[in-house]
This record gives structure tokens, C-alpha cells and sequence, in this order.
């Protein structure tokens, strides 16, 4: 039988992709053919040979994702496929023999691929009244990415309802779920993701919004435990001491997504090597999305024990240190104090801003200021900040008003930012670093909390200490040309 030939038309419809992005390929000499006269041809096994050995070739540019979709839209109204059509529920994002199924499992690919090429964070799938827009958050900042058309947007989030186990039928209310994705299978990369999507209702459709970790990133990062956290080298010595602390309570916080799982796993790490190994540490989380060698790590499910239940049942298992990952209600609050109290180090996550609002986080939870007090040991606030563009940075000149306003004690001051440029995708940022608030909490501070009627007394002798807070850190980071001021007042209060 003969050799099976394509020629151009025909491989682009076998590959599934744009016409640009195949001249690219072809000329570049990543896709193998040869010539009949003018006309190139194509054997079907070097195509299907070039698929599956293609590696990161398939992590498309924002050009090339951008024409597969305009591709896969114009493919789907040709074909004429009724929207909401069943889909093959499967979480395996590579094999489908229908073609419409093919056609959206590749575009729900290269969403994934070129999100993770990007270095995103989050995906978000917006539903408006002319389509379904897809935005990246890169480096912090939300970025436009992409419009489909109303019917793919609804083929694409019945695609990953699938993926997430979620129920396609259900959209009339909130369902969350998680994705899985191993690169390897796709682009020979060997990493993990593991993405929390979360689905809601909205005037205009489903909302969907997918936040993404790397997995072998998380890991190198934890492995180092708190080397690799970016604090300065004041803070890191702040931080160590906190955490070598033999029992009490100490408290992380932060805004959402400002590395605070990373930061207590990171303690965790630095415990247990510190410790030969020897501490019996164990955590309570809603979800665990690093497990870690040496620590029994336990999930908390909303629909069964909370974390109340819980950590009963950890006091019977002779535990050194205990990691809580949300304190939400006066029991579990109380119960956290009783274990402080008992020679035990606890350590909890806190939703707050600063530390200031953490102190009074708990006594609102029914823990009485002198409680408080006694028990807290050290507590650290945390942000991320967006780094200013090497590649386009330059320096400016503040007006006087901004000079007496943020620097009052200084003259001259230079400031800079990013002009924008290809590097940054004209943002003017590039990459973010971690600010971070401590404190150890000695007797005179202890004394102001139990007061219990100004935290402003707290706060005074907080920088009577030497501890700077947020802002304060972050101003710091302005005047070294890390960041914006823009930047610095976003992130901090």
C-alpha cells in the first residue's frame, strides 16, 4: 500500500493548526517535507512523527495562539457543530477520534500551554455580552489575551468542566475542582501543574478563573526551606528565629496569593532540617498542594471534620509542631491557644493585611487580649511586588508634591519605572519579589497587647523595636529602583 502523502492544506488540517504558524514551522525547518515542482508535500508519518517528538515546539506563541483559535472557530462554523454537544468525559487532554473533540481539547491545550510559557499565574475566562474573553495574570497584572466567540467559549468550559471533574450540566451555581496537567505527555517538560479552577454564575454565563502552580517550582523553592524566599538578610534572621521557637503561636499573613503556603511550608522544611528530622510535624489544610517528605499532612473537607474536630484528634498523636492553614471560627481559635499553651509550636495562617490586623483578628474571635499576648511568639505579613524591567527602565524625577508626601526627610530623589517594551509586554514590569513585615514579640510588646484598648500603643512600640512595617519596606524598595512607587502603594497599606 502506499505511503500516504499530504499536501500543505492537507497537514494543516491533520495538525490542527493556523496557516501562519505552519509556514513558521516549515520555514524554520522544524516540520519536514519536501517539493514537487513548487508545492511542498508531506508524509503522514513525518507529520505524526513530528507531533509526538515536537516537545515544547507546541508551546505557541500569543501570535500563534491567538490563529489557532481564529482556526478552530472558523473549523467549528464550517462544520456547523451544535454548541453544548456531548463532549467524551476523560481527563486525558491528548486523545479524542471526533474531530470537534479534537478541535477543543487542542484549544484547551495550548490555553494551558501558552499560560505556562507565559509564566502566568491565574487564567481567567470572562464571560461578556460579545464572547468569552481570556486574560492571563502575569507578573501580577491582568492581561487581555484573546475574545471567543460565545459558542467555543461554552464548547472550552464544558472541555474543563470535564478535565476537573465537574458537573457540564450544572450552571446555575459555584462548583470548584482541580486540573491536573503533567507536560511531559505534551511537550516532553518534565513538571507538574496543579490548577484550582473555580466556576461561577454571571449575567452574561459561566466565570471561570484558574489559578496555576508549578509544582517542581514549589518543590525546589520548599526543598531550600527559607533560603529561597527572597528575604533580606534582616529579615531571614528575623524569620529563623521566629521559627526556632520551642512552642507558642505564630501567624503568617497576607493577601491571597501572596506566598504564604510557600513561606510556612519553607518553615516547615527549615523545622524539620533543623531538628535532624526528629520533630513530629503535622499540618491541617484545605488543600494540600505540596506534599512534603517527612510531615503528615492531612486535607481538610468542608463537607466532613473541620478543623476544630481535627486538631483533637492531633493532640493524641504526640505532635512538636502543628501547621493550621485557616482559623476561622472561636472554637478552632480557642482550641489553637489551649495547644500554644501546652508546650507546643502552632502555626497559622491568617487572612489579614499586617500584623496589626492579625492581633485583632484573633482577639475578634473571642480570644481575650491577655491571651493573646500570652501566647504569641512571632508573626510575619507578606506581599509580592512587580520588579521594574531591566530592559526598559529608566529614571525620573518625582513632583514636589510626591517628594514631601513619601519621602519628606530626603532631597533630590530619583525614582524610576518601566517605559515598557517586547520583554515586559509593554507593562514595565518584569518579575516579582516578596516584601515581608516580622516581629518577634518580647515582654513589652506582649504588655501593650494584653492592654487591649489601643493597638496604636502596640504599633509605637512595634517601630520602637526597630520592626518596619509593610509600607515601609516597600518605600525601600522604591528608592533602590526595584520597583514603582505605584507599585509600592498598591501592594501596601
Amino acid at each position: 500500500m502506499a505511503e500516504e502523502i499530504f499536501d500543505a492544506d492537507q497537514a494543516i488540517e491533520f495538525l490542527k493548526i493556523s496557516r501562519p504558524t505552519f509556514a513558521r514551522w516549515l520555514k524554520s525547518g522544524k516540520l519536514q517535507g519536501f517539493k514537487v515542482g513548487k508545492q511542498w508535500r508531506f508524509y503522514r508519518r513525518d507529520l505524526v512523527s513530528f507531533m509526538e517528538s515536537s516537545g515544547t515546539d507546541f508551546v505557541l506563541s500569543k501570535k500563534d495562539f491567538k490563529e489557532s483559535i481564529k482556526f478552530f472557530e472558523e473549523k467549528l462554523e464550517r462544520k456547523n457543530i451544535p454548541v453544548g454537544s456531548d463532549i467524551e468525559t476523560t481527563k486525558d487532554i491528548i486523545t479524542s477520534s471526533d474531530e470537534k473533540d479534537v478541535l477543543i481539547k487542542n484549544l484547551a491545550d495550548r490555553l494551558f500551554l501558552d499560560s505556562f510559557s507565559d509564566k502566568a499565574s491565574d487564567i481567567h475566562l470572562e464571560p461578556l455580552k460579545d464572547g468569552l474573553m481570556i486574560r492571563y495574570r502575569i507578573k501580577g497584572s491582568l492581561e487581555d489575551i484573546k475574545m471567543l466567540s460565545n459558542e467555543t467559549g461554552e464548547e472550552l468550559i464544558i472541555r474543563l468542566k470535564h478535565m476537573a471533574d465537574l458537573d457540564p450540566d450544572i450552571t446555575d451555581h459555584v462548583q470548584t475542582g482541580k486540573i491536573i496537567i503533567e507536560t511531559d505527555k505534551i511537550t516532553g517538560d518534565d513538571n507538574r501543574f496543579d490548577i484550582k479552577i473555580g466556576v461561577i454564575p454571571v449575567i452574561y454565563g459561566e466565570r471561570v478563573t484558574m489559578s496555576i502552580k508549578s509544582m517542581e517550582k514549589a518543590k525546589a523553592t520548599i526543598e531550600q526551606g527559607l533560603e529561597l524566599l527572597q528575604f533580606s538578610r534582616e529579615d531571614l534572621e528575623t524569620v529563623k528565629k521566629i521559627f526556632n521557637k520551642a512552642f507558642g503561636l505564630v501567624i503568617v499573613t497576607g493577601t491571597s496569593g501572596s506566598g504564604k503556603t510557600t513561606t510556612c511550608h519553607g518553615a516547615l522544611k527549615h523545622i524539620l532540617t533543623k531538628t535532624g528530622g526528629h520533630a513530629n510535624i503535622m499540618t491541617l489544610e484545605g488543600s494540600i498542594e505540596y506534599p512534603m517528605k517527612g510531615i503528615s499532612q492531612i486535607q481538610v473537607h468542608h463537607d466532613g471534620e473541620g478543623y476544630y474536630e481535627l486538631l483533637k484528634g492531633i493532640m493524641w498523636q504526640d505532635p512538636d509542631v502543628i501547621f493550621v492553614g485557616e482559623v476561622s471560627d472561636s472554637k478552632t481559635a480557642t482550641m489553637i491557644s489551649e495547644i500554644a499553651l501546652t508546650g507546643h509550636l502552632i502555626i497559622v495562617q491568617l487572612p489579614c493585611a499586617d500584623i496589626f490586623q492579625s492581633v485583632e483578628y484573633l482577639k475578634n474571635l473571642g480570644l481575650e487580649p491577655y491571651l493573646v499576648a500570652s501566647i504569641l511568639e512571632g508573626a510575619i505579613s507578606q506581599r509580592l511586588v512587580r520588579k521594574i524591567c531591566k530592559n526598559c527602565k529608566e529614571k525620573i524625577t518625582p513632583s514636589p508634591d510626591v517628594t514631601e508626601k513619601y519621602f519628606p526627610d530626603r532631597k533630590n530623589v530619583s525614582l524610576f519605572r518601566g517605559k515598557g517594551c517586547s520583554e515586559c509586554h509593554n507593562s514595565g514590569y518584569a518579575g516579582r519579589t516578596g516584601i515581608y513585615e516580622t516581629c518577634i514579640f518580647d515582654t513589652e510588646l506582649k504588655e501593650a497587647i494584653a492592654d487591649g484598648e489601643d493597638i496604636n500603643k502596640f504599633k509605637k512600640i512595634f517601630h520602637e523595636k526597630g520592626f518596619r512595617t509593610l509600607r515601609e519596606k516597600a518605600i525601600d524598595y522604591v528608592l533602590s529602583g526595584v520597583t514603582t512607587l505605584e507599585e509600592a502603594l498598591r501592594v501596601s497599606y
